[in-house]
């Protein structure tokens, strides 16, 4: 069974929903609180989101041939029937994450697209909206 149209609907209401709410954070602490927000923070990081949405929706990883190749090639299909295998599979996910996390501090080329989440002078919803994980920030 293919659940890419089937969770394609929730995927996008909670993108809106991630959108929606990141803009009432900015409009509450400017108009409503009268605090100072970071308006342009704010722009460069939903501009961020919005082309890492677009270059997941078009394809255009450098990584989908390798991962695409290494699904093909693979040696076993382990079933996530049960819960230790998905824990595992959460684990490992985890470690893999880890790993981007700290590549993308350490290696300038990622590095370039890491930043944005961390340019932000403020703690801010939009500054977490382009975040894989939405884990608090580290820094470089």
């Amino acid at each position: 069974m293919d659940l890419v149209p089937e969770a394609l609907p929730w995927l996008l209401v909670l993108i809106g929903l991630v959108l929606v709410s990141v803009t009432l954070e900015g409009v509450v602490r400017s108009f409503v609180l009268r605090l100072p927000y970071d308006w342009r923070a704010y722009a460069a990081s939903m501009a961020d989101f919005g082309g890492r949405r677009a270059v997941d929706a078009l394809g255009l990883s450098l990584a989908s041939p390798l991962l695409v190749w290494a699904y093909d090639n693979r040696l076993q299909t382990i079933s996530l029937a049960g819960p230790v295998a998905f824990l595992l599979l959460v684990i490992g996910q985890e470690l893999c994450y880890y790993g981007y996390h700290r590549a993308a501090h350490r290696v300038g080329w990622f590095w370039a697209t890491h930043a944005v989440h961390h340019s932000s002078n403020e703690l801010s919803l939009a500054g977490r909206a382009n975040s894989p994980a939405r884990r608090s920030s580290s820094r470089r």
